[in-house]
C-alpha cells in the first residue's frame, strides 16, 4: 500500500506543473487576415475554460521575431475575475489601418509594415512564458510554442490582398478568399465583424448567401456562389424562379454578352441592356429605348441566341421570357442556376470589404 502511495504521489508532483501551465495554453490560431499591405490581422482563440495566467511574455511572432507581445493592461484584463478568458473566447492583434478598414478595435496592436510580411511563406506562432508551476512569473521570455501556421502549407493562400485563413474548433487550416466570400473576426470583449465581400443588399447572391439569409440579394430558392467577371459566378438554383433567367440583372453561368447582352453587355454592341438609357448610350438606345433584351418581346435584331430571355423556348435550359414554373417548369424549376458577377454591365469588383 506504501508503495502504491507513492508512486502516485510522484506521479502527481510531475503532472502538476503540466496541469498549471494548462491555465493559459489552451489557445489556437483561429484566424489570419490580410486585407492590403497594411491591413491585417491575426485572431486567437481560447480553447479551454479558465485559461487566467497569461503572462507579459506571452507573444505573437512572425517569421521567428515578436510581432506582438501581450501588454501588462490586456493581460490584467484577460486574467481578471471578469476576464474573457473560457473556451470559444478570442484575443485580436492587428494593424491600426486593420482596425479602421475593418471597424473593429484590437486587443494588441502592431505596425501597419508588417502586414506585407503576411506573404506566401509566412510562420506565424503563438508562444507563451512558461514558468516552472502555476501562474507565477516566468523568465519574461516567450520560450513554449503553442500553435503555429505556416502560409505555405495552406492551399490558395498567396499572400495578396483580400485573404484569410480559418481554423475552426482547432481543426485544419483553411484558406478563405475575400473577393468571394467572408470570415468574422471577434475581439476580447466579444465584438465581431464580418471582412470580405459577402456583403448582403450588394445586389449579388455571394458566398454563403441564401434566400433566406438575404433574400434581398438572392431570389426564392437559391444559394450564393461565387462572383465572376463578365461571364458571372456560380449559384445553386432552388425552387420557384431559381432558373437562370437572361435579363434578371445578373451574369449569370453560363450567360456571356452575346447570350445574354442585357445582363452581360455593354454600351456599343447593339442592343439596350442592363442599366442602358437613351440617356447614357444612345448609339444602343436610341428614340423610346430601341432594342431591350429582357422586356419580353423577341424584337427586331434579337434571336434565341442573342437574346434568350426574349426569343428562348421552353426546353432550352433558360427560364426566360414569359417562362414561369407553371408553364415551363424543365426551365424553371428545380436546379436552375442564378447569380452574377455583373448587375446591369458593372463589374462586381467594386463591392465593400464589410459586411
Amino acid at each position: 500500500m506504501k508503495k502504491t502511495l507513492g508512486i502516485a504521489i510522484v506521479l502527481a508532483a510531475l503532472a502538476a506543473p503540466e496541469a498549471a501551465r494548462a491555465t493559459h495554453h489552451a489557445v489556437f490560431i483561429s484566424r489570419i487576415i490580410k486585407l492590403s499591405s497594411t491591413a491585417c490581422a491575426v485572431e486567437l482563440e481560447i480553447s479551454s475554460n479558465n485559461q487566467d495566467c497569461f503572462k507579459t511574455g506571452d507573444e505573437i511572432q512572425l517569421d521567428g521575431v515578436e510581432l506582438v507581445p501581450f501588454s501588462s493592461s490586456f493581460v490584467s484584463s484577460i486574467n481578471a475575475a471578469s476576464g474573457q478568458n473560457d473556451d470559444g473566447d478570442k484575443i485580436l492583434a492587428s494593424s491600426p489601418d486593420f482596425d479602421s478598414t475593418a471597424g473593429i478595435t484590437g486587443d494588441l496592436s502592431f505596425a501597419n509594415g508588417n502586414c506585407s510580411s503576411f506573404d506566401s511563406n509566412a510562420v506565424i506562432a503563438f508562444f507563451i512564458d512558461s514558468p516552472p508551476t502555476g501562474c507565477t512569473p516566468g523568465d519574461g521570455t516567450a520560450d513554449d510554442e503553442v500553435d503555429t501556421v505556416t502560409t505555405s502549407s495552406v492551399t490558395g493562400w498567396t499572400g495578396s490582398d483580400n485573404e484569410a485563413i480559418r481554423s475552426i474548433n482547432n481543426g485544419a487550416n483553411t484558406f478563405v478568399d475575400l473577393d468571394c466570400s467572408d470570415v468574422s473576426v471577434t475581439n476580447n470583449s466579444g465584438t465581431a465583424v464580418f471582412v470580405g465581400t459577402n456583403a448582403c443588399g450588394n445586389t449579388l447572391c455571394d458566398c454563403g448567401e441564401t434566400s433566406s439569409s438575404c433574400p434581398a440579394d438572392c431570389p426564392s430558392g437559391t444559394t450564393g456562389g461565387t462572383t465572376g467577371g463578365t461571364t458571372g459566378g456560380t449559384t445553386t438554383g432552388g425552387t420557384g424562379g431559381g432558373g437562370e433567367f437572361c435579363g434578371n440583372g445578373f451574369c449569370g453561368s453560363g450567360e456571356t454578352e452575346t447570350s445574354c447582352p442585357a445582363d452581360c453587355g455593354s454600351c456599343g454592341d447593339g442592343i439596350c441592356g442592363g442599366s442602358e438609357t437613351a440617356a447614357s448610350c444612345p448609339g444602343d438606345c436610341t428614340g423610346s429605348g430601341g432594342t431591350v433584351c429582357g422586356n419580353g418581346t423577341c424584337e427586331t435584331g434579337e434571336d434565341a441566341e442573342t437574346c434568350s430571355a426574349d426569343c428562348g423556348s421552353c426546353g432550352d435550359g433558360i427560364c426566360g421570357g414569359t417562362e414561369t414554373t407553371a408553364s415551363c417548369p424543365d426551365d424553371c424549376g428545380t436546379g436552375g442556376t442564378t447569380t452574377g458577377g455583373t448587375t446591369g454591365g458593372t463589374s462586381s469588383g467594386g463591392c465593400s470589404l464589410l459586411r
